[in-house]
C-alpha cells in the first residue's frame, strides 16, 4: 500500500478520533485496539502491514478496491491458448468449464489485455435482441436499430474492418434456443473474420449432444459448427491454489496450507471462489494478530 492512501488512512482515523472523543472509543468502534491507533497517529506506523491498513480502511468506510491479482493456473492457461486460437485463426470453440474453474478471472484478464475481444455474459431471460445489443455495446457502440437482422448486420459492419476480433459468449447454459440458433447465423455472417467462443458448463455441452442425438432443430448445426465436440477445460488443483494465494500476497506453509486445503471441493479438485474467500480471510486473521502483537507491545 503506497504512502498517500495511508496518509488518507491517518487523516480519516484522525477525524474519527476527534469525532468520537478519545481513542479508545474509537479503537472499540473501529474493532482495532487502542494501540494501534495510538501508533498510526503518532506517526510510528512503518511496521504495520497491509492487511491491517486494509482492516482499517474498512472500518472507517474508506472504500479501497484492492485489487486481486492474476495467477496463470492450469486452467487459465488453457482458456487463454484457445482464446488466442480463436482470435489470431477466426476459429469457433465450445469450451466447457465447471463452477469455480476461476474462468472470470481469465476473462476479464483477457478483455484488459488485448485488443477487439467482445466478452457478453448470457442470463437467463436474454433474447436475441438483448445479446446483440449488449456485444455492440461492448464495441462501444450504442444503437436503436430495433430487428435482429439489422443489429447482425452491424455487428458485421463493425467486425469487418477489425484486426483479429473475437466474440465470447459466455454462461452460454442459460442460453433459450433463440440464442443457440442466433450463434449459427453469427457463425455464417462472421466466419474465418472473427473468432468465436462459447463457454459453458457441462449442462451445456449434456443439452447440444442430447439433442443432436435426439435430432432437435438445428443442434446438429451448433455441434458442427464446434468442430463436432466440445473442449473440457481442466479443474483447479492445489498447485493452482497455492498459485493464486502467492500472486495475491500470501506466503508460508501454514498459510498455504489453510488455503489450498480450504479451498478443496473433493480429492484433487478445489474451487478457486473458496481460494479468493480463504485469501481474504487469511489476511484478515494476520491483521487482528498483529493488532494484538500492537496491544501486548503497549501494555
Amino acid at each position: 500500500m503506497d504512502l498517500n492512501t495511508k496518509e488518507l488512512i491517518r487523516a480519516e482515523l484522525n477525524k474519527h478520533v476527534s469525532h468520537s472523543g478519545s481513542q479508545m472509543r474509537s479503537s472499540k468502534q473501529l474493532n482495532v485496539s487502542n494501540a494501534t491507533v495510538s501508533k498510526i497517529q503518532a506517526g510510528k506506523s512503518e511496521g504495520l502491514g497491509d492487511a491491517m491498513w486494509t482492516k482499517l480502511a474498512k472500518n472507517l468506510g474508506i472504500r479501497l478496491d484492492e485489487v486481486w491479482h492474476h495467477a496463470d493456473t492450469r486452467p487459465a492457461l488453457k482458456l487463454q491458448g484457445y482464446f488466442d486460437d480463436a482470435r489470431m485463426h477466426g476459429n469457433v470453440f465450445g469450451l466447457v468449464c465447471t463452477p469455480g474453474s476461476g474462468k472470470t478471472d481469465m476473462l476479464d484478464t483477457y478483455v484488459k489485455n488485448h485488443k477487439n475481444v467482445f466478452y457478453v455474459k448470457v442470463e437467463r431471460h436474454m433474447t436475441e435482441k438483448e445479446l446483440l445489443v449488449n456485444l455492440l455495446q461492448s464495441m462501444g457502440v450504442k444503437t436503436n436499430v430495433r430487428s435482429i437482422y439489422d443489429l447482425s448486420t452491424l455487428v458485421n459492419e463493425k467486425v469487418n474492418p477489425m484486426t483479429q476480433p473475437i466474440i465470447i459468449l459466455d454462461e452460454m447454459e442459460k442460453a433459450k434456443n433463440g440464442l443457440l440458433y442466433l450463434f449459427i447465423d453469427l457463425y455464417n455472417r462472421l466466419w474465418k473474420r472473427c473468432g468465436i467462443v462459447l463457454i459453458g458448463t457441462y449442462n451445456l455441452k449434456d443439452r447440444i449432444e442430447t439433442g443432436e442425438q435426439r435430432g432437435t432443430v438445428g443442434y446438429n448445426e451448433i455441434l458442427s459448427r464446434l468442430g463436432g465436440k466440445f473442449i473440457e477445460i481442466p479443474t483447479p488443483n492445489a498447485d493452482d491454489a497455492i498459485s493464486v494465494a502467492k500472486a495475491n500476497g500470501v506466503e508460508g506453509r501454514e498459510a498455504l496450507a489453510f488455503i489450498s486445503n480450504g479451498a478443496a471441493v473433493k480429492q484433487g479438485v478445489v474451487d478457486m471462489r473458496r481460494v479468493e474467500r480463504l485469501v481474504h480471510a487469511w489476511k484478515q486473521k494476520q491483521a487482528e494478530l498483529e493488532d494484538q502483537e500492537n496491544e501486548e507491545a503497549a501494555a
